[in-house]
């Protein structure tokens, strides 16, 4: 479960989640169609020509680069075709079953189209959907400093087609349970958008969706985010504050004690000095040289005397 503001709730035309830069799939009456650049998705249902069709991945490509499309099944497939979003007819390619055919989208407007494959009957056997991006768009999340739960999506775009102005910008957030949450963003500078969400304990997949002109036409790169329970966060930082204290403590004593030794050795030296020099200054000082002469005075005196009473004994 998420708590967050919205819910979606239908058929989503396209979403975009987990990672990019791979072959996206769609089934549907027994056939396949490979895009390239696509992006997995959850299970979806879209119509296409009064047929429900199960879709797993939405194609992704920058306007004015060439898109690449391949159907694989069933063998009878010789048309691939593109819808723009009204389902008006755009460009159709002859191909055969895993026939590579590309799609220019120079002069085709960034909005929100679909790729069909069908056979000689004009039946048709897969859809896939595709968004023409006009603006580069990237998502960074991180966690809120007040709660663990709470993360913050900040979302990056930079125009690179002409598009009508932009008229929001969503983080689409999936659940391990295939519950999505679209959480609304606000500018907070020009470029970047800044959104949060609840989150309960679990991994989730998110990514960034533009839209302008009643289509998304920015598509971000899915982001993996992963909420740890509470308790274990909890003791992960209980852990991380015991371990600094105890370094903190060992950093206080240690300084206590170089500085007590410092001061020791100082005095030591000091006293040294002064000692050194006041016999320096005595033994060079007349005083000495006057006490000196009056100690060999009185040596010699005792020492005549003691000679005299020797001799007259």
């Amino acid at each position: 479960m998420m708590r967050s503001t919205t819910r979606v709730a239908g058929i989503v035309f396209v979403v975009l989640t987990l990672t990019t830069l791979t072959l996206g799939v769609a089934v549907a009456n027994n056939g396949t169609v490979l895009v390239g650049d696509s992006v997995e998705t959850e299970n979806r249902t879209v119509t296409h020509n009064g047929t429900a069709y199960t879709v797993s991945a939405v194609g992704r490509v920058n306007s004015g680069d060439p898109l690449t499309v391949r159907a694989t099944s069933p063998s009878n497939v010789n048309y691939v075709h593109l819808y723009d979003r009204n389902g008006s007819l755009v460009v159709e390619r002859h191909a055969e079953v895993n026939e590579s055919v590309t799609f220019e989208t120079t002069g085709i407007a960034p909005g929100e189209y679909l790729v069909a494959t069908h056979d000689p009957d004009g039946t048709f056997h897969a859809v896939q959907p595709v968004v023409v991006t006009g603006y580069d768009t990237s998502l960074t999340t991180s966690p809120m400093e007040t709660s663990e739960d709470q993360r913050q999506f900040t979302v990056n775009v930079t125009e690179t087609a002409q598009t009508p102005p932009i008229e929001r910008v969503e983080v689409v957030v999936r659940s391990d349970a295939n519950e999505t949450t679209r959480v609304p963003t606000s500018v907070s500078t020009e470029g970047t958008y800044t959104g949060t969400a609840d989150l309960e304990p679990g991994e989730y997949q998110a990514y960034a969706e533009v839209t302008a002109g009643g289509e998304v036409v920015g598509l971000s790169n899915a982001t993996t985010v992963t909420v740890a329970a509470q308790n274990e966060t909890t003791q992960a930082n209980e852990s991380t504050q015991s371990t600094q204290a105890s370094e903190t403590t060992q950093t206080t004593t240690a300084p206590n004690a170089s500085a007590g030794a410092a001061v020791r050795d100082s005095v030591e030296s000091r006293l040294s000095e002064l000692v050194g020099s006041r016999v320096a200054n005595l033994l060079s000082g007349p005083l000495f040289v006057v006490v000196l002469l009056v100690g060999v005075l009185v040596l010699s005196t005792v020492v005549y005397q003691t000679a005299y009473s020797l001799r007259r004994r």
